[in-house]
C-alpha cells in the first residue's frame, strides 16, 4: 500500500495483520491435524538467521555505537516471520489440486494484477500517476534513465523474490496453456531484470 508520512505505522500495521491472518492459519490447520505440528528441517535456517540478526543489533547498539532504528528490529522479525509461514505450508498434504487451485491459480492472478500496475506505469504516465495514488514506486515511465520497478512492493528485492517465487510456480504448472505460460514467464523474467536486484538475478 501507499506509504505516507505514517510510513512506520502503515508497514508495521500490514505486518501485524499478515502476522494474525497466518496465527489464524495455524489454528485452522492445527484444529483439523488436532494441533499436530511437524517442522521443517530447513526452516531452523530462518530462526538462526533471525538469531543472528538480533545479535548484530545488539552489538551495533551496544558495542559498535551505530544509530539503531526501530525499523530495524523488524528485520530480525522477518525471518521469525519466514519460518512461520514455511512451516504454515509445511502442515498442508499438497496434491496436485491444491497445488493447481490455490498456488498456481493465485500466483497467476497476482502475477496479472502486477503486469498491469507495472507495465502500465512503464509505457503510460497516466496510468503512473493514477496508480500511484495507491503505490509507493520506485518506477518511472520515462526510459532516459536506469530505473528499478518496484511493482506493488515498496522495495525491488522484496519485489524480485516475489518474481522470483512466481516463476518457480508457473515452472512447475501443469494447467497452463504452453503459450500462456511462456508469455508469464517472458513478462516475469523481464521484470526480475527491470528490479535491477542482484538477489533476484541470482
Amino acid at each position: 500500500p501507499y506509504i505516507s508520512e505514517m510510513e512506520f505505522f502503515v508497514k508495521r500495521g500490514v505486518d501485524l495483520i499478515w502476522l494474525l491472518l497466518i496465527l489464524y492459519f495455524y489454528y485452522k490447520i492445527g484444529k483439523i491435524n488436532k494441533f499436530k505440528f511437524n517442522i521443517f528441517p530447513l526452516s531452523y535456517l530462518f530462526l538462526i538467521m533471525a538469531v543472528i540478526g538480533a545479535a548484530s543489533i545488539f552489538n551495533a547498539l551496544i558495542f559498535l555505537d551505530v544509530y539503531v532504528e526501530l525499523s530495524d528490529l523488524f528485520e530480525t522479525y522477518r525471518w521469525v516471520y519466514y519460518f512461520l509461514v514455511i512451516n504454515m505450508a509445511f502442515q498442508i498434504k499438497w496434491d496436485h489440486y491444491l497445488f493447481n487451485r490455490y498456488l498456481v491459480q493465485a500466483t497467476i492472478a497476482a502475477l496479472t494484477v502486477i503486469f498491469i500496475i507495472t507495465y502500465g506505469s512503464l509505457f503510460n504516465d497516466h496510468l503512473r500517476q493514477f496508480f500511484s495514488v495507491f503505490y509507493f514506486f520506485k518506477t518511472q515511465a520515462a526510459w532516459n534513465e536506469y530505473v528499478r520497478v518496484s511493482g506493488t512492493f515498496t522495495n525491488p528485492n522484496f519485489f524480485a523474490v516475489f518474481l522470483v517465487f512466481a516463476l518457480s510456480v508457473i515452472t512447475l504448472s501443469g494447467v497452463m496453456k504452453i503459450y500462456k505460460k511462456y508469455l508469464y514467464l517472458l513478462l516475469t523474467f523481464a521484470l526480475v531484470f527491470l528490479t535491477g536486484s542482484r538477489t533476484g538475478m541470482i
